[in-house]
């Protein structure tokens, strides 16, 4: 205000900044967080981000049912290992630090203690934080177990038995003989992998 010299105000200087282009920049800022918001919310992966001290910035639903179904008061602001202790000293544990002090990304499988089951990992640093991606394999990991039994118990029956026994795949190279047959056809076992099987099939003599 300008007074004169009574005191009484007679006019007024005034400013102003134009902000437009600051407000259409957050604007469309908070656009982008929005829409990114979205996708960790509807993305069948679970995402959830730590800072340098492993504090819970962000959790997606699906990361949140692998962490108990905690509420974001129980997480957010909270550091990963005090909410899951039982995770200390584990190949996520490991990992994660590894990333953050490398600052390189980390991509691995691995059995989860809190929920006792398998996820293939992926953790990306960022600055001051780190993002995790993880997708449960449990189902494929069980397969492969109960694949492998089976290939167990099937070894440990031609093992026994004194048929001759042999696995052939389509390029006709032997994949599986049994002691059996190697006695029958006198090599090793490691003489025998590999091999064309054709090489041990002889026509009758005219």
């Amino acid at each position: 205000p300008i007074r004169d010299a009574e005191g009484t105000i007679t006019k007024w200087y005034g400013a102003c900044t134009d902000i437009d282009r600051a407000r259409r920049s957050q604007r469309a800022l908070e656009t982008v967080n929005a829409r990114l918001r979205d996708t960790l919310e509807s993305i069948t992966d679970a995402f959830f981000a730590v800072d340098s001290d492993f504090r819970f910035l962000e959790v997606n639903p699906v990361a949140r049912s692998f962490f108990r179904d905690k509420p974001d008061e129980e997480l957010l602001g909270r550091v990963f290992w005090e909410v899951f202790p039982e995770a200390v000293g584990s190949e996520f544990y490991e990992q994660y630090r590894q990333a953050l002090k490398t600052g390189q990304s980390v991509h691995f499988e691995g059995h989860s203690r809190i929920v006792d089951r398998w996820f293939e990992v992926h953790a990306y640093p960022r600055t001051g934080r780190l993002e995790v991606y993880l997708r449960d394999i449990t189902d494929r990991k069980r397969a492969e177990d109960a694949l492998r039994a089976s290939e167990m118990q099937f070894r440990t029956l031609v093992e026994q038995m004194r048929e001759g026994i042999s696995r052939v795949n389509i390029d006709d190279e032997i994949e599986f003989v049994n002691s059996a047959l190697c006695e029958m056809l006198g090599y090793d076992r490691s003489e025998l992998i590999g091999r064309k099987a054709s090489t041990f099939v002889y026509d009758e003599p005219d």
